[in-house]
């Protein structure tokens, strides 16, 4: 009889366990621009109105507001320190 009980709270504290982690990421980093109407959207300088368009099998995406892709960096790798494939290096 107690290890019948042993196993029920081991069980339970797995089952409290798993209901304590965390909710997963992609849940927690909601776009702070979804959801947003045309001129709430325009309004802020990290989100960008994207018109409604249709795909080529036809179906009607309807307009929404996204935010805006994060820029990359400016600098151009490094190409001075390599030779060209042509040259040989002496």
């Amino acid at each position: 009889m107690k290890l019948n009980l042993r196993n029920h709270a081991a069980a339970l504290m797995f089952v409290a366990t798993i209901a304590a982690l965390p909710v997963s990421q992609p849940v927690m980093a909601a776009s702070q621009c979804k959801g947003l109407e045309l001129k709430a959207c325009d309004a802020s300088a990290s989100c960008s109105w994207i018109n409604s368009y249709q795909t080529k099998k036809g179906k009607t995406i309807s307009a929404y507001c996204r935010t805006k892709p994060a820029k990359k960096s400016s600098e151009a790798p490094a190409t001075a320190d390599k030779p060209s494939t042509g040259e040989k290096s002496s």
